[in-house]
């Protein structure tokens, strides 16, 4: 793999820029083994006799939840994610599962499944019992997922 590149893909096209692995903060975003990880845990390490400070991350996958970890230098480059939350209003959900959703400017939204897991069984019944819906979806590294569903307001 290049540099510059992760999982074979250009970092500009994948919304990622690089940083230095000691400037990463606690709560902040980077990728891990490809994945967009939210910091769980930070520690740096002291300067040792070769000059630089490691850094041990513990982080928490922002679609799976699976925790991954990475040590390096502090002068080390790593890669930060870039992440947006966009809101819909749930339209239907078709025969084969996907979303049909339309943001505030009526632009429509249906590329997304309904998820597979108790998040998706809870969109499924409370679309059935007549529930106006509105869906948070998460976006970052070319991967999109739903992180909330709440009843729409207005």
């Amino acid at each position: 793999m290049a540099e510059g590149e992760i999982a074979g893909q250009d970092a500009s096209s994948l919304n990622i820029v690089p940083k230095s692995f000691g400037s990463f903060k606690k709560n902040g975003m980077i990728v891990i083994k490809d994945r967009p990880c939210r910091i769980y845990d930070l520690s740096v390490s002291k300067p040792g006799k070769h000059g630089a400070a490691k850094v041990n991350i513990v982080a928490i996958d922002i679609f799976t939840k699976k925790k991954y970890e990475d040590t390096g230098s502090s002068h080390s480059t790593r890669f930060e994610p870039e992440v947006k939350r966009l809101t819909y209003q749930l339209q239907d959900i078709s025969d084969d599962n996907y979303l049909e959703m339309m943001d505030e400017d009526f632009k429509p939204f249906n590329h997304l499944k309904v998820p597979d897991n108790d998040q998706g069984q809870e969109i499924i019944k409370r679309f059935k019992n007549d529930e106006n819906l509105t869906i948070t979806i998460q976006t970052a590294m070319n991967i999109e997922g739903v992180v909330s569903v709440n009843a729409d307001s207005g």
